[in-house]
C-alpha cells in the first residue's frame, strides 16, 4: 500500500505542504479506498464501531511520515482537507455502485460517511495551517491548493451531468414500467382474443402463401426487365462513346480549318499591300483581296463557334457517360437486389406454408402464455419499483457531490488570494464547476433557479475580471483570447437548459445541459492552461 512514509526521505517540513506533499496525499486516496469503504459498509450494518475504525485508519494513514510537521493537528491540515474531500466523492460513488440494488444499506452507509467526514471537512478550515507555511510561500501554496481543489471538483462534478441524465432515465423507466404493467394486464385479455382468432389466421396464412407465390412470379418478371434495361444502357454507352470519338475528329478538322483561315487572312493582307503598291493597276486586285480577307475572317468566326459547340457537346457527352456509368451501377445493384428478393420470396413461400400448420399449435401455447403474461406484469412492477429506488439512490449520490462542493467552495474562498490572476483563474474554475452543478440540481428536481436569474458572462467573477483586465502580458496569451466564446456559451446554454426545463421540455433541457457541459470543460481547460502559464 502506498503511503507517505515511502517519501519521508525526500519530504522536508516545508515541502509537506507543497506540491509534492499534495501529490502524495492524492496517491494515498485510491490505495486505501477499498479498506475504508469496507469499514463504512460494516458501520452501515454493525453500529458505530465502523466510524471509529474508519477514523483511526484514515488519521493513522495520513499521520505516517509527518511527525516533524510543525502543526500536528492533522484535521486542520490542508492536505488532510484536500484528501478527505477527494475521498468523500470517491466513497459516495463507490457506495452507490456497491449498494445499487440495496438502497436502504446505501442510505445508511452514506449517512455514516457524512457523519464523520463532513464535520471534519467543514471544521478543518482555519488559519492554523496557513501559519505553518512560510510567508514567502503562502501565495504559491494557496494557488496550488486552489488548483488541486479545482481539479478534484472538476473530476467529481463531471459525473453530475451523467447523474442528471440517469435521473431522467430512471423517472422515465419508472413511469414506463407502470404503464407497461397496466398494458400487460390488458395483454392478458388480448391473449384470449388471439386464441379465438388463430383459426382465422390459419386460413389467411394459406391465402398469404398464394400471394407470395404470385410475388415470386412478379419478381422474376422484374428481373428480366432489369436485364433488358442493362442491355439498353450498355448499348447507349457504346453509342455515346462513338459520338465522342466523332466529335474529337471534328475538332481536329476544325483546327485545320482554323489554320487555313488564318493563313488565308495573312495572304489577303499581303495581297492588299501589294495592290496598294501597284496603284491604279492594283485597285481591282485590292477589292478581291479584301473580299478574301472578309471570307477568311468569317471562316475563323464560324470555326470558333463550331469549336464552342463541339466543346459543349463534349461536356454533355462526358456528363452522359458519367450518368450512364451510374445507371449501370444502379442496374447492377437492382439486379442483385431482385435476385436476393427472389431467393427470399422462395424462402418466405416455404415459411408461410409451415406457418399455416403451426397456427394450430398456437392455441395450446396461448393457454400457457396467460400464466407467463401474469408473471411479466409482476416483474415489470418490480422493475418500476427498482427504478424509483434508483431515483432515490441517484439523489443520494447527487447530495454527496453537493456536500463535497460546499466544502470545496468554503475552503476555496479561504485559500483565494485577492489580486492574483492565477488565484482568480483557479477560483473561476471552481465557480464554473459549481455554476454547472447548480443547473444540474435544478434538472434533477433538487433546486430552483429561474432562467431570468442566470447572470450573463460579463457579470460573474471571471467576466468582471476579463472585461476589466489591463495586463497586456495576460491579454496577449491565446488562452485568454479563446476564453470569451465558450464562457458566453456556458451562460447562454445554462439559461436555455433552465428555460426548457421549466417549459416541460425535459429532454431538450438535457441537450442544452450537454452543450453547457462541453463549453464548461473548454472554459475550465483554458483557465487551467492560463493559470499554469502564469506560474
Amino acid at each position: 500500500m502506498t503511503s507517505l512514509s515511502s517519501h519521508k526521505d525526500t519530504l522536508g517540513t516545508e515541502a509537506w505542504v507543497t506540491e509534492r506533499g499534495l501529490q502524495d496525499a492524492v496517491r494515498v486516496v485510491p490505495a486505501v479506498s477499498d479498506a475504508v469503504l469496507a469499514h463504512i459498509s460494516s458501520d452501515a450494518v454493525g453500529g458505530s464501531s465502523g466510524v471509529s475504525s474508519f477514523r483511526a485508519r484514515w488519521d493513522g494513514l495520513l499521520s505516517v511520515g509527518v511527525t516533524d510537521y510543525p502543526e500536528p493537528h492533522l484535521p486542520r491540515d490542508p492536505v488532510y482537507r484536500l484528501a478527505t474531500s477527494m475521498f468523500l466523492s470517491m466513497a459516495a460513488s463507490a457506495l452507490a455502485r456497491q449498494f445499487r440494488f440495496r438502497p436502504s444499506r446505501c442510505d445508511a452507509a452514506i449517512n455514516s460517511l457524512h457523519g464523520r467526514i463532513i464535520p471534519d471537512l467543514m471544521g478543518s478550515s482555519g488559519s492554523d495551517s496557513v501559519q505553518a507555511i512560510p510567508s514567502a510561500a503562502k501565495d504559491a501554496h494557496s494557488i496550488l491548493i486552489l488548483r488541486q481543489m479545482a481539479d478534484t471538483a472538476a473530476d467529481v462534478n463531471d459525473a453530475a451531468v451523467v447523474l442528471a441524465s440517469l435521473a431522467r432515465n430512471s423517472h422515465i423507466t419508472s413511469s414506463s414500467g407502470e404503464a407497461i404493467s397496466s398494458a400487460a394486464t390488458e395483454l392478458l385479455a388480448s391473449v384470449e382474443e388471439i386464441a379465438r382468432n388463430s383459426g382465422t389466421a390459419s386460413g389467411e396464412a394459406s391465402a398469404a402463401d398464394a400471394l407470395v407465390r404470385e410475388g415470386v412470379s412478379d419478381v422474376e418478371r422484374a428481373r428480366n426487365a432489369i436485364r433488358d434495361i442493362a442491355g439498353a444502357v450498355e448499348q447507349t454507352a457504346l453509342s455515346v462513346s462513338d459520338l465522342s470519338t466523332a466529335s474529337e475528329q471534328i475538332g481536329e478538322i476544325l483546327v485545320v480549318i482554323e489554320a487555313i483561315a488564318s493563313q488565308t487572312n495573312l495572304l489577303a493582307l499581303n495581297a492588299t499591300i501589294e495592290a496598294a503598291r501597284a496603284g491604279e493597276m492594283g485597285k481591282g486586285f485590292a477589292v478581291v483581296a479584301n473580299e478574301v480577307k472578309t471570307l477568311a475572317n468569317q471562316t475563323a468566326r464560324a470555326t470558333e463557334d463550331i469549336t464552342r459547340r463541339i466543346d459543349a457537346l463534349r461536356v454533355g457527352m462526358t456528363t452522359i457517360r458519367e450518368t450512364m456509368a451510374r445507371s449501370t451501377r444502379a442496374v447492377d445493384m437492382g439486379r442483385s437486389a431482385i435476385e436476393s428478393i427472389q431467393e427470399k420470396m422462395h424462402a418466405v413461400s416455404s415459411q408461410v406454408t409451415e406457418a399455416a400448420r403451426q397456427m394450430q399449435e398456437i392455441n395450446t401455447i396461448l393457454g400457457q402464455q396467460k400464466e407467463a403474461t401474469g408473471e411479466i406484469a409482476r416483474s415489470i412492477t418490480a422493475v418500476a419499483e427498482m427504478s424509483r429506488d434508483n431515483v432515490s439512490l441517484v439523489t443520494k449520490v447527487a447530495d454527496s457531490i453537493h456536500s463535497s462542493n460546499d466544502a470545496v467552495s468554503k475552503s476555496a474562498k479561504e485559500w483565494f488570494v485577492e489580486g492574483s490572476a492565477q488565484g482568480l483563474c483557479e477560483m473561476a474554475r471552481v465557480d464554473h464547476i459549481l455554476f454547472k452543478k447548480r443547473v444540474v440540481d435544478v434538472l434533477m428536481g433538487n433546486g430552483e433557479w429561474q432562467p431570468t436569474d442566470v447572470p450573463d458572462h460579463h457579470s460573474c467573477r471571471l467576466g468582471r475580471w476579463y472585461d476589466a483586465l489591463d495586463d497586456q502580458r495576460i491579454k496577449a496569451l491565446p488562452e485568454y483570447a479563446a476564453l470569451e466564446g465558450p464562457h458566453a456559451t456556458v451562460h447562454a446554454e445554462a439559461r436555455k437548459a433552465l428555460q426548457a426545463w421549466y417549459s416541460g421540455e425535459r429532454d431538450n433541457a438535457l441537450v442544452h445541459l450537454d452543450e453547457l457541459h462541453e463549453a464548461s470543460r473548454a472554459v475550465i481547460s483554458l483557465l487551467n492552461a492560463l493559470s499554469r502559464k502564469l506560474d
